[in-house]
């Protein structure tokens, strides 16, 4: 065997020891425990929100957490709005205040996002409720859990293989409920790698490959 296809054939079997395995990709992932959610996260460009700084009553308020990702949390469709409180019942999972949705029935909680996330969790209480509530998510997600009455609930989704920009909330009902500790941003998706050097390596490898073989086709 020639100088040339000893390296030919030793090329091959670098590229192949080289080249990086493909992502595997399970879609949407619903999550009720908050240290589950994080761990499943990862290395993440997070946002947090516990609704610290108070704010007046609107439809519609935005929150700067992140430079480049910002989300509103608005009211649609009822005639309540959302507003700043002082956590109630042990609604605060994180400093002293929360923001409360008020639902008439006819009306939905709805974040919106800045920007494409792949990540989003909170914790909601419904502070006055006796029962349990079912809870509906919609927006780019569909799905829905129970909320125990005056307990603090946990809900995350993760998509690892889309992105989403809204999540509404709807109780099915009159309720009202608080949110806090609002988590968010971008998991690191197969969109979002950057090639490994050694995946660059094994494609250059390739290419010198395929040349040679070509030249030598051209030689005989």
């Amino acid at each position: 065997m020639s100088y040339l296809k000893r390296t030919l054939c030793i090329t091959i079997c670098s590229c192949g020891v080289l080249i990086p395995s493909a992502r595997s990709s399970a879609g949407l992932m619903y999550f009720d425990d908050r240290a589950e959610f994080e761990t499943a996260v990862g290395q993440i460009l997070a946002g947090f929100e516990s609704f610290e700084d108070s704010f007046a009553e609107a439809p519609s308020v935005n929150f700067p957490v992140l430079d480049t990702v910002q989300f509103t949390l608005s009211e649609i469709g009822g005639i309540n709005k959302i507003y700043s409180l002082d956590g109630a019942s042990g609604s605060n999972s994180d400093g002293g205040k929360v923001a409360r949705f008020v639902d008439n029935g006819d009306s939905v909680a709805v974040f919106d996002f800045t920007a494409p996330i792949s990540a989003f969790g909170l914790d909601l209480t419904t502070p006055f409720q006796s029962v349990s509530r079912t809870v509906s998510v919609g927006g780019d997600v569909a799905t829905s859990f129970d909320l125990p009455a005056k307990t603090s609930t946990f809900f995350g989704v993760i998509n690892d293989s889309d992105v989403f920009q809204r999540i509404t909330f709807d109780l099915l009902g009159t309720a009202s409920v608080d949110f806090d500790s609002v988590t968010y941003g971008r998991t690191i998706s197969s969109g979002d790698i950057v090639p490994e050097p050694s995946a660059a390596i094994a494609w250059s490898l390739i290419g010198f490959t395929v040349g040679g073989f070509a030249w030598l086709r051209r030689r005989k």
